[in-house]
């Protein structure tokens, strides 16, 4: 069943990307960009939009997309369905809000703040209490002043509570829901025969007059694409790695200042439970035969969880100092305690112990010295970017470049589905060719940390390619359509047999040696493998006990429709599904509701979005 909730959620998950996507289409985006010089994204009336704020919030959706989809996404991926617009839509929309409340005077309590801050679970001590040190610790790792995340909390709260004054309690219809449920969860049984080239006995062959007609009519199959011819000059750190020079001292130096991360301390993965007196917690272990036993039991009693009582894996310095070498003294799992501390009487239960790990030169000797050649290397590329850039400005061309610095000279044709080497496949490559003109690029930075110019010499438009170029795969595609139809006559003859004899496919493909399928259940949203998708949108459209051929580009198939099995709505799946169906449905309408509020709101004030602070950003994850 875990299974089936994967494959449930991730189907889900896509919809979702879906309709993110395309909800951003109606935002008005694109209406309202202009020009602007400074470090902000946006403005709505006196609210700003940062640089940092919007790179930011890209990265928070891009962690929080990669979750939902269970894949780590890179930043090509999430951009490439809309994240990065979503991330800017977010912004707005809480910009409009901020403006909003801001201009009706609302605004939530400082008692609030503090209530909400105390409560986050991020700033509690180990006695699960609010920790000013922890709150500003834990600040200071995402960068953030105190006053400045409250600032930021404030605004989301108020924005909270304007949404909720707004909001209302949407409940999706219940027949709706059972016909959605029905529809997706309805099943049906084939049998199918599969026919294949060896269900051929005579031998197929395609004239001269057959092939010059297939080309004829089926002149798209041979357009050679709208074609750019490029020249590029590439230049790579790997290119440059062998050449650096790194000394003795660089590596021992190296070495040295990352000596604490290189030697991982010794860890132990331990959990505590705390009591008001030592005899509380002596009599408390005490009341199952051992120890071990006891602290489950004392867990169950007082309804603890795993979370409840973990430290997670920890070094001796997250302990206090009344306990460090007592726990990191025990050489193997177990309970011990209880402990005095300034919390009260502690028990510890030590799950398992994680050996040091000590790191000497000779170790990363190699490793080092790799990572201050490649820095180096960067450091040379960086330089020659800079040059190169200038002599291009000053006129020189790609050729002369090449000519006079380390950078390798190329050309190629580029086209939508060219045959194209590693250096011109990543996404910025073939970004730069796309807003190529007939003179050098600048030359930037690809995606695996090269540089890269390129230069269009000549665009060729679309055009059917010569017959005798594509002589041999007009024969290939017009032979396979050949076997194919001779599959389908075939397949169209087997039905007209069943029909007159009477008999099953079952006995047919029995006596003719075929390929049978039998008695398989299939889902309205199947991918099977040993049949195309088509046939599954056919068999869902189709009559019981009905008979249809289907083809595809190398097999014909004979599909009959055994039974039509309804939707079983009492079980764990559909349980599943239906939380989904209506949780889905709710979102949508509350998408919709907000969106409408916000587009009524923005009417208010003016809306600026800086295309230049939008670049700047998006340029930073390069």
């Amino acid at each position: 069943m875990a299974a089936k909730r994967s494959k449930i959620s991730k189907t889900f998950a896509w919809v979702i990307v879906v309709i993110l996507v395309l909800g951003l289409a109606g935002f008005g985006i694109q209406d309202v960009l202009r020009s602007s010089g400074r470090n902000e994204v946006a403005s709505f009336g006196s609210q700003k939009i940062s640089s940092d704020e919007y790179v930011r919030s890209i990265q928070q959706e891009i962690r929080a997309l990669s979750q939902q989809l269970g894949t780590n996404l890179t930043f090509s991926q999430a951009k490439s369905i809309g994240v990065t617009q979503l991330a800017l839509k977010k912004l707005i929309s809480s910009a409009i809000l901020d403006q909003t409340l801001e201009d009706l005077g609302i605004s939530q309590s400082n008692s609030t703040l503090e209530k909400s801050i105390k409560s986050n679970a991020a700033f509690l001590d180990l006695a699960g209490r609010f920790s000013p040190e922890k709150y500003k610790d834990t600040l200071l790792n995402v960068n953030l002043q105190p006053n400045e995340y409250e600032e930021i909390l404030r605004k989301e709260l108020s924005r909270n509570l304007l949404i909720n004054l707004m909001g209302s309690n949407l409940v999706m219809d219940g027949e709706l829901r059972k016909l959605v449920l029905q529809f997706f969860l309805e099943e049906r049984v084939a049998n199918i025969i599969t026919l294949s080239d060896k269900d051929i006995k005579e031998e197929i062959s395609v004239t001269n007059s057959e092939l010059q007609s297939f080309f004829e009519s089926e002149q798209d199959l041979f357009v050679q694409p709208e074609t750019k011819k490029i020249s590029y000059i590439y230049l790579s750190p790997t290119d440059l790695v062998a050449n650096q020079s790194v000394s003795e001292e660089e590596i021992n130096q190296l070495f040295q200042s990352e000596k604490d991360l290189l030697n991982i301390p010794e860890k132990r993965h331990v959990d505590q439970i705390f009591f008001d007196s030592e005899i509380a917690a002596t009599n408390a272990l005490e009341i199952e035969k051992t120890k071990l036993l006891s602290f489950a039991s004392i867990m169950k009693t007082r309804g603890l969880k795993k979370d409840d009582v973990s430290l997670g894996e920890i070094t001796i310095n997250n302990l206090p100092k009344d306990t460090q070498s007592k726990v990191f003294s025990v050489d193997k799992p177990g309970v011990i305690g209880p402990f005095k501390t300034e919390l009260g009487f502690v028990v510890y239960r030590v799950n398992s112990i994680s050996a040091p790990v000590v790191k000497t030169l000779a170790d990363e000797y190699e490793n080092l010295k790799a990572r201050i050649g490649t820095t180096k290397a960067t450091e040379e590329l960086a330089r020659i970017m800079t040059f190169v850039n200038d002599e291009l400005a000053g006129g020189l061309t790609l050729e002369e470049i090449a000519n006079s610095t380390q950078m390798e000279y190329g050309k190629l044709d580029f086209y939508a589905g060219a045959n194209l080497p590693s250096l011109a496949s990543s996404s910025s490559f073939k970004s730069a060719v796309r807003s190529a003109k007939n003179y050098a690029s600048d030359v930037t930075f690809d995606d695996t940390g090269a540089i890269f110019s390129v230069r269009i010499d000549k665009t060729i438009e679309p055009f059917v390619k010569d017959f005798n170029d594509v002589r041999a795969l007009v024969e290939e595609k017009a032979l396979r359509k050949k076997i194919v139809a001779t599959l389908e006559e075939k397949a169209a003859l087997i039905i007209e047999n069943t029909t007159k004899s009477g008999s099953s496919l079952m006995q047919i493909s029995k006596s003719e040696s075929y390929s049978l399928i039998e008695g398989k259940n299939y889902k309205r949203f199947d991918r099977p493998e040993l049949v195309p998708r088509q046939l599954i949108e056919e068999l869902f459209q189709m009559n019981k006990n009905e008979l249809k051929v289907i083809g595809d580009t190398n097999n014909a198939f004979v599909l009959e429709l055994s039974e039509v099995r309804p939707a079983a709505l009492n079980t764990e799946e559909a349980t599943l599904f239906n939380k989904q169906i209506e949780a889905e449905f709710v979102n949508s309408l509350e998408q919709d509701i907000f969106g409408a509020l916000i587009d009524g709101l923005k009417t208010n004030h003016d809306l600026v979005i800086s295309q230049k602070g939008i670049d700047a950003a998006i340029a930073r994850f390069n």
